[in-house]
């Protein structure tokens, strides 16, 4: 593949978008499991305040929706900084 090919707009874009779709799917599995882990730990009554913000978050407004406003934000989020750069 030709050098000057990679360093178009077009695939400067495209890279970005990969990335940004590769780390925010990282970022929405760890989190998942980390609010399994926090939800599981319901039965000490004691659990941090950060903890109790995920369980209200979870039973009031659901996961999926919440999986979906972290994820479109960590996407724009990702995309916008590697095209900064």
């Amino acid at each position: 593949m030709n050098s000057k090919l990679i360093n178009t707009v077009r695939w400067k874009f495209i890279y970005a978008f990969l990335l940004s779709g590769i780390l925010t799917a990282v970022i929405l599995y760890g989190g998942s499991q980390v609010g399994q882990t926090i939800l599981e730990a319901q039965a000490y009554p004691d659990y941090s305040i950060p903890a109790q913000g995920i369980r209200w978050l979870v039973n009031n407004i659901g996961s999926v929706p919440l999986m979906i406003v972290v994820g479109v934000l960590g996407f724009v989020l990702f995309f916008s900084c590697s095209l900064v750069r």
